[in-house]
């Protein structure tokens, strides 16, 4: 490239240039940002420090402007047929390279939309140009995402826990996938799962349930990207937010500690709001009950699901129909092979079941609560008698030293736990939360603040650089522009 390019010129000089007045001009104003972000932020947790958000915003514009230059090198190099670039011996980008300075580019736009909210205003803005810079990567090129299904989900077993793997099988849970380039080959590089919230919730949140990026594949944005996706779910509905619990806990090892950090830390930088509560999730190993004088004893009136035969599934169908409603919802249509057979069971009342305990069987031998349900015929004493026989199962089948879990929907159900067993631990949660904001601030509303401080707008060049004649060394300067991105 000549040194006499005006587009290149314009572009060294806004990264490089120190402007006094400007810097100048920023401390005068500081007092009228301050007042008008405050103004803004009536709660004090949400901003700490408005003027450090704004410099640091500021910052990432500039990051911006580079690697908006370096993928229209890219896209110069490439030419109007990108796809048959990529394909002859010696291609001036490797697929890998293409991936990345356009990976590289929207992962700098989430990281903008992070400023004030990515669900309104500005930060929606900036999230929905990041989601349409992926969308046109993958019409031209191939997918940076793909939403995992039974057909594909083998493919990303080793980045998902037994108890959300075998959900998102059954389409209890919804997961995506972020797939990455490593050499000429497109692999599994990370993965969200989360659920859709019920038809009739009074306030619709889907619920992050589990994120995971491949050890190879973090500290390049993929973790950013996951939570991206999700969120754009989010804008089908006005409203319409995104929640995760977190359980507090003691960790086996100082990896599994830095870990759930790392987690927690990615989350937060998303602006989601964290508080202690008091979650409805317990924990028991099974080993616990013994000799417990409730349930450690033979029970009555009982049949597992095994034993019911070719009839389980047109009984429990039947039973479903008439239960009380404290359940997962998803429960019923679940089929009847989700279930273990002999550790599920349930209290028959004249051919029919009154009472019924449902637990499912995970690939390492963990054991879920899925629900113990009642129907209006049913006795107290039938709870007991499910607990006796289910506990007696799994003593038959080895698997004392197997954990239990489970979520319960009702206070009630968590009384009656640590009542009959006491041992069974209730967990606590970190619960974060993320709505859309009121009022957010538009893009507007941002570009003025950013004066008041003397910030400038025009940092992006109004036309890209095309020039064939583009140096290498021009190049490698912009390529090796600094990540922004941990996640």
């Amino acid at each position: 490239m000549k040194d006499s390019n005006p587009v290149f010129m314009k572009l060294m000089e806004t990264i490089e240039r120190v402007d006094k007045d400007v810097e100048l001009l920023s401390r005068e104003k500081r007092a009228v940002l301050l007042d008008l972000v405050k103004a803004y932020y009536e709660d004090e947790n949400t901003v700490s420090d408005p003027a450090g958000i704004l410099e640091y915003d500021d910052y990432l514009t500039e990051l911006l402007v580079d690697k908006t230059a370096y993928l229209n090198i890219v896209e110069s190099e490439l030419g109007d047929d990108p796809v048959k670039a990529l394909e002859t011996e010696t291609p001036p980008f490797t697929r890998q390279e293409v991936e990345e300075a356009y990976v590289s580019l929207t992962d700098t736009l989430f990281e903008l939309s992070k400023s004030i909210n990515p669900l309104g205003g500005i930060g929606k803005d900036r999230l929905t140009a990041g989601l349409s810079i992926i969308r046109g990567f993958e019409d031209r090129f191939w997918p940076l995402a793909t939403r995992i299904t039974l057909h594909n989900a083998i493919a990303f077993k080793e980045l998902i826990p037994p108890e959300h793997y075998d959900d998102i099988l059954t389409g209890r849970k919804h997961a995506i996938g972020a797939l990455r380039m490593v050499g000429d080959r497109s692999c599994a590089a990370g993965v969200i799962v989360y659920t859709i919230p019920y038809a009739g919730d009074d306030t619709p949140m889907i619920r992050l349930d589990w994120i995971m990026v491949h050890e190879d594949m973090r500290q390049k944005g993929t973790g950013n990207f996951l939570i991206a996706q999700v969120l754009e779910l989010t804008f089908q509905y006005e409203g319409m937010g995104i929640y995760v619990d977190l359980p507090v806990k003691k960790f086996e090892d100082e990896d599994e500690a830095a870990e759930l950090s790392v987690l927690y830390n990615c989350l937060d930088s998303w602006d989601l709001l964290f508080d202690l509560t008091l979650g409805n999730t317990f924990v028991l190993k099974v080993s616990d009950c013994r000799g417990n004088k409730a349930v450690d004893r033979e029970p009555k009136n009982v049949i597992s699901v095994g034993n019911m035969g070719h009839k389980a599934t047109e009984m429990i169908g039947l039973f479903f129909a008439g239960a009380y409603r404290h359940f997962d919802e998803e429960l019923p249509d679940l089929p009847v092979e989700f279930f273990d057979k002999d550790l599920s069971c349930a209290v028959l009342h004249e051919g029919r079941i009154r009472s019924l305990l449902l637990i499912h069987r995970l690939e390492d031998d963990s054991l879920r609560y899925e629900g113990l349900i009642r129907s209006e015929a049913s006795e107290p004493e039938d709870i007991l008698n499910l607990l006796r026989a289910a506990y007696g199962a799994c003593r038959k089948k080895g698997l004392e030293d197997s954990m239990i879990f489970g979520y319960l929907w009702s206070m009630e159900g968590m009384e009656l736990l640590g009542s009959i067993i006491p041992e069974a631990q209730v967990t606590m949660l970190y619960r974060g939360i993320l709505l859309p904001e009121e009022n957010a601030l538009s893009s507007e509303d941002w570009s003025r603040f950013r004066e008041s401080a003397g910030l400038s707008d025009d940092k992006i060049p109004e036309e890209g650089i095309t020039d064939a004649e583009i140096g290498k060394k021009e190049t490698d300067l912009i390529k090796s522009c600094p990540e922004d991105s941990i996640y």
